[in-house]
């Protein structure tokens, strides 16, 4: 948010305007997971078995996220 605001100043500045007020705050990116999928059987089947567990394998997961600021601006 400092950053955000700190940057509309400069560019209001170099306008020759100033920040009256935040309009709106969006945020967008990060992770999504997958989505389950599920599978039916048919009647008087038995079930099926469970799926091997998922290899973990150790390291790093970088996220991101956007941020997005609209400011309302006056003379």
């Amino acid at each position: 948010m400092r950053e955000a605001r700190s940057r509309a100043e400069l560019y209001v500045r170099a306008a020759g305007l100033r920040i009256s007020r935040i309009l709106s705050i969006s945020e967008g990116g990060g992770y999504y997971p997958q989505p389950i999928v599920v599978t039916g059987r048919m009647a008087g089947a038995p079930p099926a078995p469970p799926p091997p567990p998922s290899p973990v394998a150790p390291g790093e997961l970088m996220l991101g996220a956007t941020v997005s600021i609209q400011f309302a601006l006056r003379p």
